[in-house]
């Protein structure tokens, strides 16, 4: 059976391509459902490619060939069907998030107007419910003038004269990346790229005839959209999906749709286990059943052992595997995928000195001395290379250092929209001796036994006194000393101070005080740093991108929100 899969997807051209196939070969069988508490349904292939296949009629109509597509859609089956539309008429797919209300709604409708001032549309594809919402921030300068507005459950049938089918060199989707370290800019992403990396997904993964995705990632942000939606519908298998906040709200959400579904394959960054963690409760147990998963995933931000550990611990009980559990690496940049560890091969761990690591040295700890426990990323899916370069001289390292991650590969995007310079400065490096272009990740990482080790992102390290300083080493030094349930963390450097500023989310106001004084400790103790700052901020404030990433470039200002706490002081 697994054979089988692989043979039929690898023949695809196109995930468009893949899609006709199954309608072909299994027309009635579902190929994606949508769960929510109020909400839900399934489609199966048959059902999707003809909802696709009229949104693809309307664009191809109003010339929209080769033109971005903006998707502004909730989560759900109506945004499956428009995707995969805007990939039939040869458009490029633009998934963007929808602002929500509450403290970070202005923040995000200003992304969005960002969005579609840079992507220039040529349509916006939406729901009909939403038309009124979108047309009322256009007209009151929140967002630009929007361009052919469709609301595409409005929508005839297909009209098969007009259809092409793309090919391999044709855009598929302009990924907007998620901002952690700057504006957002937009990838574009070929299905030539899609393919290779769906590909190296579902060998590195295992996956075959058998498997059963699904998961509760943004439809909008990579590994959403090409690990949990565009896989399985390569592969030609089920994919069960549910929306964020539905798991931010109840993340017992997600393990339940795995013991409903039978998934065997999902994933999320590591903030999401360990929420699991803090919110499901002892009772909850006994209704789970986590013995049908094979894969978890977990990628997009550092990777944590303890998290892990705990996690698989905590779970055992409801059937969970730790051999499930398979640490990632990638990018926007390169589609989504460039590592990963495949599943019953534990990954690996490595005790190193700080200090050390703070020299860009890699080195066993020794006894009693300040360190971090790194998980391996895995080694690259086949076909894919990577480097350990110096982002100084553009030279490669010798083993034992860190440097920054270079990667090559089918599934390296085409470079920015509209961004011709930063294509040629991202997407143009290259290494001595070898004719290939090279992405320059902008991570810092070394390589132990092929296995890549990632230490922290080039924008992101603070260096003081010529230390270089891993701010999610500095936050996990901070979390451990104050040791407080559903506490974040964030560290930046302290302007001309020399020392760092901590925002924290989730400690009590009584707290603040005597919480100073065990942060400056334990970050002296563990890194020879001091403590200019301890900000503490109401929940839900500390800044993150879309997908969860700490935002830690607009510390800064929060810090300065905060007058009259210089020197020290803390609030």
């Amino acid at each position: 059976m697994e054979t089988t899969t692989r043979s039929r997807a690898s023949r695809a051209e196109t995930i468009v391509h893949a899609l006709r196939e199954h309608v072909r070969s299994q027309p009635d069988k579902v190929a994606v459902r949508f769960v929510d508490d109020d909400d839900g349904g399934q489609l199966t292939y048959r059902e999707l490619d003809a909802r696709a296949r009229a949104v693809a009629s309307e664009l191809a109509a109003r010339g929209m060939r080769g033109r971005p597509v903006v998707l502004a859609f909730r989560p759900g089956l109506a945004f499956v069907a428009a995707f995969l539309g805007a990939l039939y008429a040869r458009a490029a797919a633009v998934p963007v998030a929808l602002p929500r209300l509450g403290v970070r709604a202005g923040a995000e409708m200003k992304r969005l107007g960002a969005i579609l001032e840079h992507a220039e549309p040529g349509a916006v594809l939406t729901e009909a419910m939403l038309v009124p919402f979108y047309r009322a921030a256009s007209q009151q300068g929140h967002l630009p003038t929007l361009p052919n507005l469709i609301a595409t459950e409005e929508l005839g049938g297909a009209d098969e004269t007009i259809l092409r089918l793309p090919t391999s060199a044709d855009l598929a989707v302009i990924q907007y990346t998620s901002g952690s370290t700057s504006a957002p800019r937009g990838v574009r992403v070929t299905h030539a790229n899609v393919v290779s990396n769906v590909e190296m997904i579902a060998r590195t993964y295992g996956a075959d005839a058998s498997s059963v995705f699904g998961g509760w990632l943004p439809h909008f942000h990579d590994m959403g959209l090409f690990g949990q939606l565009c896989t399985p519908l390569f592969l030609g298998v089920p994919t069960v999906l549910s929306s964020p906040l539905r798991f931010l709200r109840r993340p017992v959400s997600w393990l339940r749709m795995i013991t409903e579904h039978g998934i065997t394959i999902t994933g999320g960054p590591s903030f999401a286990y360990a929420r699991c963690l803090r919110a499901v409760k002892d009772a909850d147990l006994e209704s789970l059943d986590l013995s049908s998963l094979r894969v978890a995933v977990d990628g997009s931000e550092p990777v944590q052992a303890r998290t892990h550990r705990r996690f698989a611990e905590r779970f055992a009980p409801a059937g969970f595997d730790a051999a499930a559990f398979t640490p990632s690496y990638g990018l926007a940049e390169a589609t989504v995928f460039v590592t990963g560890v495949a599943p019953d091969a534990p990954a690996r761990t490595l005790t190193v000195s700080l200090r050390a690591l703070g020299d860009g040295v890699v080195q066993k700890a020794g006894r009693g001395e300040p360190s971090a426990e790194l998980i391996s990323c895995g080694r690259p899916a086949p076909g894919c290379a990577i480097r350990i370069v110096d982002p100084q001289t553009g030279l490669l390292c010798g083993d034992g250092r860190v440097g920054e991650v270079w990667v090559t590969g089918p599934q390296v995007a085409d470079g920015y929209h509209r961004d011709p310079e930063a294509t040629q400065r991202t997407f143009g490096a290259r290494v001595p001796g070898d004719a290939r272009a090279w992405l320059r990740t902008g991570d810092l990482g070394f390589v132990d036994g092929r296995e890549l080790f990632i230490a922290g992102r080039i924008k992101e390290v603070i260096i003081v006194r010529g230390k270089n300083l891993y701010p999610h080493d500095l936050e996990q030094v901070v979390a451990a000393a104050l040791d407080v349930p559903a506490l974040r963390v964030a560290v930046a450097e302290a302007p001309g101070a020399g020392a760092l500023d901590v925002v924290v989310e989730g400690l009590e106001p009584a707290r603040v005080a005597s919480a100073r004084d065990v942060v400056a400790s334990a970050l002296f103790e563990a890194h020879g740093v001091a403590l200019d700052r301890l900000v503490r901020v109401d929940r839900g404030t500390l800044p993150r991108t879309t997908s969860g990433k700490k935002q830690r470039h607009k510390l800064a200002a929060i810090v300065q929100q905060h007058t009259g706490w210089h020197g020290g002081g803390a609030r």
